[in-house]
């Protein structure tokens, strides 16, 4: 998907090069304002892709399910089918120990994989080969899922968190509902908080060594010397902004018209601290005073770069939370690149050509042709493999 790269979001910008590398007139640029121009670059980019996909995933997902439903509605009946005919096959042919155990396990296999929950008369099927009733191991199976993430909440942050697993949502949904849950309880920095509660409790056993007193020393005074940044920083920024933005200082209509919708954005990213939103501002202004570019010190400089690394990963979070949930639309069209006219073809075609395929072995199970046996349960045997072997690949 094509972006159109605005030039008025990197602070150090003066012109681009062929080669995608910015410079100041006449200066090479440090490192640091090399990578500064990369995170933000990153940002507008994946900020864009982030609103564009917003309105398109769920319409490109919408028009997707009404082209699809009916056909996957068939291909539910046609799985079902299939199951009670393997079911009958099972019941009326005979088969060895050995075949037997192949076909029941195809059987709660095949359940087990239906696209949707199974309905009353295929639990019952379930129930007929399984140790254990559809419906009470599905919920064994939330509940080993919940104990386990308990487990792992502790062992990382070293405290116990009651989450209730959703089979119904993808594994992103369900990570991101459990974050958000920490994030309710324990705050939006929830890592931090919660490492620095358990800090001292998990390692009150061990005295803490020289090495170690003087690391947390240092590493509080580089805390207090960004929080310091970040108050001074930040206010610096909005009153340059203010001053460079205030309608006072224009007479012409337009233009003052202009600064007072720039100073209400200004006015309200200061409030909300929205430390990017303010950096997008300035860089306009900025780009007009290369002078106080080049003066800008490092130390603040490497606090835009945290801001800004930490606004990139919060980025990605949300893009890979949305095309996880639509990532049927998201991988079929927009990574292939696919129009989503063609996609919805291929697709159909697809579903098709499983729904054929399935036809044709409910018509060899309905033969009950003895000499066909050996060719069938090795067929159900072969298709139980290879769903394991995505699985694992899967993981």
């Amino acid at each position: 998907m094509p972006f159109e790269k605005n030039p008025q979001l990197s602070l150090f910008e003066d012109n681009i090069k062929p080669d995608g590398l910015v410079r100041i007139t006449g200066k090479a640029l440090t490192k640091s304002q090399l990578r500064f121009n990369s995170l933000v670059n990153d940002i507008r980019k994946l900020s864009e892709e982030l609103e564009i996909l917003k309105v398109e995933l769920p319409k490109a997902f919408g028009e997707f399910m009404e082209v699809v439903k009916p056909l996957e509605e068939k291909l539910l009946e046609t799985y079902s089918q299939l199951i009670k005919e393997v079911d009958e096959y099972f019941r009326e042919m005979k088969l060895t120990k050995k075949q037997k155990e192949v076909v029941q396990e195809y059987i709660l296999f095949r359940i087990r994989e239906l696209p949707q929950e199974p309905n009353t008369e295929m639990k019952a099927i379930y129930n007929r080969y399984s140790d254990m009733p559809f419906d009470e191991e599905v919920e064994t199976a939330r509940q080993m899922v919940n104990e386990r993430m308990t487990v792992v909440m502790e062992e990382i942050y070293g405290v116990k968190i009651d989450f209730d697993f959703d089979p119904n949502l993808s594994e992103a949904e369900n990570a991101a509902r459990l974050r958000q849950q920490m994030q309710e309880k324990y705050g939006e920095n929830f890592e931090e908080t919660v490492f620095a509660d358990n800090s001292d409790g998990a390692k009150a056993a061990r005295p803490k060594s020289k090495k170690q007193l003087q690391k947390e020393k240092a590493e509080a005074a580089r805390q207090q010397t960004e929080d310091s940044l970040r108050k001074k920083s930040f206010k610096a920024i909005y009153m340059d902004l203010m001053k460079a933005f205030h309608p006072d200082t224009e007479t012409d209509p337009e233009q003052k018209a202009e600064k007072e919708e720039i100073s209400k954005k200004i006015t309200v990213a200061y409030a909300n601290q929205d430390f990017f939103t303010l950096l997008k501002l300035e860089a306009e202004f900025l780009m007009q005073h290369e002078d106080r570019i080049q003066s800008l010190p490092e130390d603040q400089l490497s606090y835009y770069l945290k801001m800004l690394n930490n606004q990139k990963g919060e980025l990605k979070e949300q893009l890979d939370e949305l095309t996880d949930r639509f990532a049927v639309v998201y991988n079929g069209i927009y990574r292939t690149k696919k129009t989503a006219k063609e996609f919805y073809k291929s697709h159909k075609k697809s579903i098709e050509a499983v729904g054929k395929d399935i036809e044709m072995r409910s018509k060899l199970l309905r033969r009950k042709d003895p000499a066909d046996r050996k060719m069938i349960v090795d067929g159900m045997l072969n298709e139980i493999d290879e769903a394991m072997i995505d699985s694992i690949f899967d993981m």
